[in-house]
């Protein structure tokens, strides 16, 4: 195995043992192939470069012998008259053809390509830690002087300290700030004159509390630019000292990347359920329609305890294995809980996977505990909802996105308007929200703007009992039936209703279809179509739950069309009358 240094003294060692390379001619030879990088050098070029422009008579000869010399001390157990292997001839001239490990200055190129690749900051540091450790000295030290070593010097010498910076930036993206401030002001002491040292070392700084030292340093560096250089600090430091001085945190912290937390362990999956493979199955087909269709919805009710988020859990899990981006939020019962916090929850886990980007002033809200600056509260609102789900839709177009929302029965108003701007959205995200339906009374208006979507409706059953009217119906072609494919009476008179006008919105009543479900309504809770339910309650139906096989249903909002069966659905004014608008027809997915 061949080695050859040149990031400081120059040498080679031939299977771990110093090889003399000889004189400073032949020295040179080699050190000219290596600042080649692998690429042919004329002998022309070289006795130029060796004998700087005044090559002597036998030039050409002397070059013949030192390269014969070379490639006995770099290849001693080669057989006489065979060619080499390592230093090769190749018209016009020669090239050294070495793995890049074998030479310390490609090894070190090498790392450094590897560590601009990598998202992770733990794997980035490794390779930069690796990297620079093969720096023993400045590159070339030996031939620096020579005319034909310059333009490699400073080249390498360039990626050194890009290295350093990308070195410090990881340490702070791992939220080891005050372990890199000295390695942060070794690049300003260095390098006075680049800004990026300074700008690395104001962020160390400030990420370590100490925000006055953050702004020395900035003035530092605009008053050794004004005396070397006669300029102003570039727009990066400027922003940079601006949001120290008025506390701009979101920019800060967009500036310093969220800490990437140790290695989790190796995920345990969730407890063994049993009763729900049919249930998980259905959201994984959700899953696949939303990667190739656009959004999805998916609505999972049921009572406490029957293992809604346990469903949720293995779905997650799944979905991880699948390549998905998973986030979920949980929304709290707890009345002090800051507003929107299962989205504040999701989006900060996206957040550490996903920078957001030109979204993220908007998004400050949720994601960095900054209250909107604009007075306008319903604008500031339109805009965090049409952001949030612009930058989910950016994400997506790298990778699936999955937001899980769970305990949605104790949502707040910013989670549900949050919720509902996934309406309309074209982009390969699957959202999942778990409810209890006998507690979902502020759901109503949101769940009737997301009716527009045809969700998927999962209702939980007791595992002990029968499976609900809300149940996934297997169809034909084995998919689960959904809202367009109704085949329950009251579904049949809701199809093609969406949310906005006349309470529920672009379509009206089936009036006989609805009349005639509500009629045969069973006397348990829980049995009616979650959807029927809801809109029933929109136009102003009550529902006594009174048990008996038919229940009496009175509609005081709404008249509906159709005849009634007699004595079962009221309206104002008598019996029930035409009302305008055309009747429903069945639905499309929108």
């Amino acid at each position: 195995m061949v080695l050859i240094r040149v990031l400081g003294s120059f040498a080679a060692e031939v299977g771990g043992e110093p090889v003399p390379l000889g004189g400073p001619r032949q020295r040179g030879v080699l050190a000219l192939l290596v600042a080649a990088r692998g690429q042919v050098v004329p002998v022309d070029r070289m006795a130029e470069d060796l004998w700087r422009g005044e090559p002597p008579s036998r030039a050409l000869a002397s070059l013949q012998a030192y390269v014969s010399n070379l490639r006995r001390l770099l290849e001693p157990g080669r057989p006489p008259r065979t060619p080499a292997r390592l230093l090769m001839s190749a018209a016009p001239g020669y090239a050294l053809r070495l793995p890049a490990e074998a030479v310390d200055a490609w090894r070190f190129e090498e790392l450094l390509d590897q560590a601009r690749t990598l998202a992770d900051p733990r794997d980035a540091r490794a390779r930069l830690d690796e990297a620079l450790a093969l720096w023993r000295g400045p590159a070339f030290a030996e031939v620096a002087d020579e005319p034909w070593a310059a333009a490699e010097v400073a080249r390498l010498h360039e990626l050194r300290l890009v290295a350093r910076e990308l070195h410090v930036a990881a340490g702070l993206r791992l939220g080891d700030p005050a372990a890199v401030v000295p390695a942060a002001e070794g690049l300003t002491r260095d390098e006075p004159l680049r800004e990026e040292g300074w700008r690395l070392h104001a962020l160390a700084l400030w990420n370590s509390g100490r925000q006055a030292d953050a702004l020395a340093a900035l003035r530092r560096a605009r008053a050794t630019l004004a005396d070397e250089l006669g300029l102003d600090p570039g727009p990066d430091l400027v922003a940079l000292e601006e949001a120290i001085l008025t506390q701009r945190t979101d920019v800060l912290r967009a500036a310093v990347p969220a800490p990437v937390s140790a290695p989790a362990p190796p995920r345990q999956p969730p407890p063994t359920f049993v009763g729900r493979e049919r249930e998980l199955a259905t959201l994984v087909t959700a899953a696949g329609e939303a990667a190739t269709d656009g959004a999805r919805i998916a609505l999972v009710t049921g009572e406490a305890g029957l293992g809604k988020s346990t469903l949720l859990d293995h779905l997650s899990t799944r979905l991880e294995q699948d390549g998905w981006l998973v986030t979920t939020g949980r929304c709290s019962e707890v009345d002090s809980a800051p507003p929107a916090w299962a989205w504040v929850e999701a989006l900060r886990t996206v957040a550490a996977n996903v920078a957001p980007g030109e979204f993220a002033d908007d998004l400050a809200p949720l994601l960095a505990d900054v209250p909107p600056v604009d007075g306008d509260a319903a604008a500031g609102r339109f805009r965090l909802r049409q952001a949030v789900w612009n930058w989910l839709a950016a994400v997506g177009a790298g990778r699936p996105v999955a937001v899980v929302l769970d305990d949605l029965h104790w949502a707040d108003a910013t989670t549900l308007e949050l919720l509902a701007g996934v309406v309309g959205v074209r982009a390969p995200i699957l959202v999942v929200a778990a409810y209890r339906a006998d507690e979902g009374e502020r759901l109503t208006d949101t769940l009737a703007s997301l009716a527009r979507t045809a969700p998927l409706r999962i209702d939980l059953p007791g595992l002990d009992g029968g499976r609900s009217a809300r149940d996934p119906v297997d169809r034909d072609d084995g998919q689960p039936e959904r809202l367009e494919q109704p085949d329950h009476p009251v579904e049949m008179g809701l199809v093609g209703h969406r949310p906005g006008q006349d309470g529920l919105g672009g379509g009206d009543l089936d009036g006989h279809a609805l009349a005639h479900g509500l009629h045969g309504l069973p006397g348990r809770r829980g049995e009616v179509p979650g959807d029927a339910e809801l809109v029933a309650r929109q136009h102003g139906c009550s529902f006594p739950w009174v048990g008996r096989p038919a229940v009496p249903v009175t509609c005081p909002n709404r008249r509906v069309l159709g005849s009634p069966p007699a004595g079962e659905v009221s309206a104002p004014g008598g019996p029930a009358a035409e009302s305008p608008g055309p009747r429903a027809a069945r639905g499309s997915r929108r």
